[in-house]
């Protein structure tokens, strides 16, 4: 990957700062639409860097606290951020103020999504009360030497919160974590008709066993979480009426515009473009249908990055620029800075080079008498529009279905107890109980 993306970011030939060549001329490249290989695209986004490059990967993944270290670098993977706005929008939809977030430890992305939908939250009212619960490091849920006091403990001290909350956000990741805290939760009275969880994206499926780790022998998994694989295959339909978001993989574009593209090209177009080395062998099979197109799930997103490209310097030139200046940090602006409907949808980029585009909503619905869970589509968060454009966020509320079997979301508290009674400690959502008889207070 660094001895190709030299040539590609110097140039090649006998001018002064290209890789010489004394067989081929050819000048620096405006830009790079990188591949998906997390290792390899940030190797060439930390080459390109110093030469203002920008490179645009179809969906490699940048740590948080190596974002400001590539500016020049954009992911076509929608960012964290996207999933905290859209989930703070709905809390605010729901006029929600109190709520527990459960994160992991510092260091990780869930730290990141549990601050982000504080901050957006707090934007729109100042009554928020918001609990916070930091999970341990990773090896603590996966040792052979895990003790369960651990996540125990950590769920008593959350029964104790008064009054007793009743919307929970669980923002884990690496999902590891998220299994013995659910179990425990459910275990304690936290999973019932009066609450109501936001998951992460990774989670949003009928099925959570398919996210536990294959290679786990089954008496950890066991240990670990108190539910074997068989028990997590149904443990989502205790969580009905929980709501998460997950991007959308195609957008219009796709069948209105790629589809006939695609179909129409024969390997003469693709060979007369000039840009398709003669040993790639290139068949009139791949444009017969989208089969063979679609065998690679990132086909999508790589057409995207390269398009992302294409739309800026297309911007900056009707705009007036001359060709010569359409380079370095005025293109890496303009990516920055444009809005464009791609083949995955709405595409745009936050100051990291983190996208934003359209995440759907979706709800937890259990049906028939097996308890079958099903997770259906209610609406849609386009991350890519401005707060105030209505017609970036919305839920058909008639489709929502909670936990207690109403499009009703639950109180974000319980009610207030009548005197001579108090809150229970018993259990985490039984709203009052007598006061016994004889304590003070």
């Amino acid at each position: 990957a660094a001895r190709d993306s030299l040539r590609l970011i110097r140039g090649i030939g006998r001018e002064d700062g290209r890789v010489c060549s004394a067989t081929e001329s050819r000048p620096p490249v405006l830009g790079i639409a990188g591949c998906t290989s997390n290792g390899a695209t940030r190797l060439v986004a930390q080459m390109a860097s110093p030469f203002k490059i920008p490179v645009v990967s179809g969906s490699a993944k940048l740590g948080h606290d190596e974002q400001r270290l590539y500016p020049n670098y954009f992911r076509m993977s929608i960012g964290v951020t996207s999933e905290a706005d859209g989930i703070a929008r709905i809390l605010v939809f729901f006029s929600v103020w109190r709520f527990a977030v459960i994160f992991f430890t510092p260091g990780y992305e869930s730290q990141i999504l549990a601050d982000r939908i504080l901050d957006r939250v707090k934007e729109k009212g100042s009554t928020l009360r918001l609990l916070r619960q930091m999970l341990p490091p990773r090896s603590t849920f996966l040792s052979q030497s895990y003790d369960k006091l651990v996540v125990n403990g950590m769920v008593q001290s959350m029964l104790a919160w008064r009054p007793q909350p009743r919307i929970f956000v669980f923002m884990l990741t690496p999902l590891a974590s998220f299994f013995p805290m659910a179990a425990t939760m459910w275990r304690h009275g936290l999973v019932t008709e009066k609450t109501q969880y936001f998951l992460h994206r990774e989670l949003c499926k009928p099925d959570f066993s398919s996210s536990l780790d294959s290679d786990l022998p089954q008496d950890l998994i066991e240990n670990v979480t108190g539910w074997g694989t068989a028990e997590w295959k149904k443990a989502s339909s205790y969580f009905k009426g929980a709501i998460c978001l997950r991007e959308s993989t195609r957008g219009n574009r796709y069948e209105e515009f790629w589809t006939p593209f695609w179909t129409q090209l024969s390997v003469e177009r693709i060979r007369n473009a000039g840009f398709v080395p003669t040993e790639y062998r290139v068949s009139p099979e791949y444009f017969k249908d989208m089969s063979i197109y679609s065998e690679k799930i990132f086909n999508d997103a790589r057409v995207d990055a390269a398009l992302s490209l294409v739309m800026a310097i297309s911007k900056l030139l009707s705009a007036g620029i001359e060709p010569k200046d359409v380079h370095g940090d005025l293109l890496i602006e303009a990516i920055r800075l444009n809005r464009f409907e791609g083949l995955t949808g709405p595409v745009s980029f936050d100051h990291t080079g983190s996208r934003r585009g359209m995440l759907h909503i979706y709800n937890f619905q259990v049906s028939g008498s097996a308890g079958v869970t099903e997770v259906v589509k209610v609406g849609y968060y386009d991350a890519t529009k401005d707060d105030n454009d209505d017609s970036g966020f919305t839920i058909q509320r008639e489709r929502l279905i909670f936990a207690d079997g109403t499009n009703s979301p639950p109180s974000d508290r319980p009610s207030v107890c009548s005197p001579g009674t108090e809150f229970t400690m018993a259990s985490g959502t039984d709203d009052c109980k007598l006061c016994e008889a004889g304590r003070e207070g």
